[in-house]
């Protein structure tokens, strides 16, 4: 990090870069009358990842800035997957057959974004204007070659049921998006009015060649040529007064969302043109010194990520394989949470929340075939109502903690004949833990603790899971060096399995992309150390669904 200051002048930039290697991967496991099916994905990658923001603010006046930013990142990965899917007879256990696929790939990640912005500050008592212009660009593609063979216990590969693909797949993302935020604060109440647009076009391809020949041959019954187009205009407002005690926030949200999705290569065209409102009320009132109380109502839209929009077929194995759906849709969440705060000691919270037209990636088996896909679907109708307890206190005056409770019930609700509805209670717990080995506080520990329990997760139940992360850190006085040695997930415990039935089969889905990791890390800042703003562009939502 360098933070550069010189009149009116300011500089900015940073830069990160990493390498690792990685384990990961997934077993799905679906029980069948007469047998087990169970895949087992393993990969290993080596990740190089660097990323870097450079930009420069300038005063225009007083009270006005302009700036102009760059980030750049790039990603690349060199990794296989190891996929066997073992068909096991019943009652015997014995292995049937093994359907086995080996691939080698490729992907590299090059995004770009510029972010143009403005700011004016009307007054000492708040009033201003800021406006956001960002452009981001996500550049991805990808190569595979594809192996897939029926093994028999006790027999060598049979060489005449290979099946040999070559895999190319390139994404490109545009996003372009204005907002603008005023924020007028008066005597009756503080106002804030604001709009925004964004534009986002998605090209994409998976094209496949089949190699039995010798030479490459188009398989267009697996490729697909894929174009999507969005386009969202919203416009909100928020209004706050305070009144003694209480304080009273209310805003609306509109959404008007055109959808365009076209796989060139099917012939078929997904399009969905909506308006949508989220509202939302905050009321907060301090009874006395040692209690307040709050009540808020909120509702919120959660679209599905770009890439499992793209009805792009990846291959697992010759019976298994993953689709897109470009016919999904957002769900859409209400929540109500009621809390109350003694002596900012404890901290308490009932709530129940909603979440309607709920989309979940579903495994879906042949009862009379091996054929297992797995694919995104819009389907569920969740409802959950819980209560939380947070409690921070320090038992000295060297030691920091803070530890929450969560119980809660969840009923889920499908509307597909081939998944039944579910229901239960779940629970988790957590502490977060500091302490001081001086009386500066430069030299601290962390021991930090979570625990999943079994619940409902989407049409599943989940297992116990939970991680231990471990860690220390000194920091100079004058804030310039920072020296930090961290462990996550000492146990290697972090990952869930999930049990569902589907199509009256049972199964269990395990990921073990775990986090544990022993990172040391050692931070030099050079110029000011004036903070950051912590500003962010106007298209970071835009950005989490990559």
């Amino acid at each position: 990090d360098i933070n550069f200051q010189k009149n009116k002048w300011t500089i900015y930039t940073n830069f990160t870069g990493s390498r690792s290697g990685e384990l990961m991967g997934w077993i799905i496991g679906v029980d069948y009358p007469d047998r087990n099916w169970s895949l087992n994905d393993t990969g290993i990658y080596n990740i190089d990842q660097y990323n870097g923001t450079i930009g420069i603010d300038y005063a225009v006046g007083k009270k006005s800035s302009l700036g102009i930013s760059y980030s750049g990142g790039y990603r690349e990965e060199n990794g296989n997957d190891d996929v066997k899917n073992y068909i096991t007879g019943r009652p015997s256990g014995k292995i049937d057959s093994i359907i086995r696929s080996y691939a080698v790939y490729n992907p590299i990640a090059i995004s770009n974004s510029f972010n143009l912005h403005y700011l004016n500050k009307f007054n000492q008592k708040g009033a201003q204007l800021s406006i956001d212009g960002d452009y981001f660009n996500f550049y991805r593609t990808d190569y595979s070659n594809f192996k897939g063979w029926t093994q028999i216990p006790g027999m060598q590969e049979p060489e005449g049921d290979l099946m040999l693909y070559y895999n190319t797949a390139k994404q490109n993302i545009l996003i372009y998006t204005l907002k603008a935020d005023l924020t007028l604060p008066t005597s009756f109440a503080s106002w804030m009015f604001g709009s925004k647009l964004s534009f986002i076009t998605n090209n994409s391809n998976a094209l496949y060649y089949d190699l039995q020949s010798g030479s490459k041959v188009y398989d267009s019954s697996k490729s697909n040529i894929y174009g999507y187009v969005e386009n969202t205009q919203a416009f909100y407002a928020t209004g706050t007064k305070n009144m003694n005690k209480w304080t009273i926030q209310a805003g609306l949200r509109a959404e008007i969302t055109k959808t365009n999705g076209h796989s060139y290569t099917l012939n078929q065209i997904h399009e969905d043109h909506y308006l949508k409102f989220y509202p939302s009320v905050a009321i907060s009132v301090e009874a006395n010194e040692q209690n307040s109380f709050t009540g808020t109502f909120s509702k919120r839209i959660n679209r599905p990520s770009f890439w499992t929009l793209n009805p792009y077929r990846s291959l697992l194995t010759s019976f298994a394989y993953y689709d897109g759906n470009p016919a999904l849709k957002p769900e859409y969440t209400s929540q109500l949470e009621l809390g109350h705060n003694y002596k900012k000691l404890f901290s308490t919270s009932v709530y129940v929340n909603r979440t309607n037209n709920g989309f979940d990636n579903l495994t879906i088996g042949s009862m009379d075939t091996n054929l297992v896909y797995r694919t995104p679907l819009n389907f569920l109708t969740t409802t959950k109502y819980g209560m939380t307890e947070i409690i921070s206190f320090s038992p000295l005056s060297w030691w920091e903690s803070t530890n929450q409770f969560n119980l809660y019930y969840t009923d889920a609700k499908s509307n597909l004949s081939i998944v039944k509805d579910l229901a239960g209670w779940g629970k988790y717990i957590a502490t977060s833990n500091n302490f001081y080995f001086n009386k500066d506080k430069t030299f601290s520990g962390a021991i930090n603790y979570w625990c999943q329990f079994p619940e409902i997760d989407h049409i599943g139940r989940s297992n116990t899971y939970s991680s231990l992360d471990l860690g220390l850190m000194y920091t100079t006085l004058n804030k310039k060096w920072n020296f930090a040695l961290n462990a996550t997930d000492i146990f290697k415990n972090s990952a869930p399995t999930i049990y569902t039935t589907v199509n009256g089969l049972q199964q269990s889905f395990d990921n073990f992309q775990l986090s544990r990791s022993i990172v040391f890390a050692l931070t030099y800042k050079f110029g000011s150390n004036r903070k950051s703003d912590n500003r962010k562009s106007g298209n970071e939502e835009e950005k989490s669904r990559l």
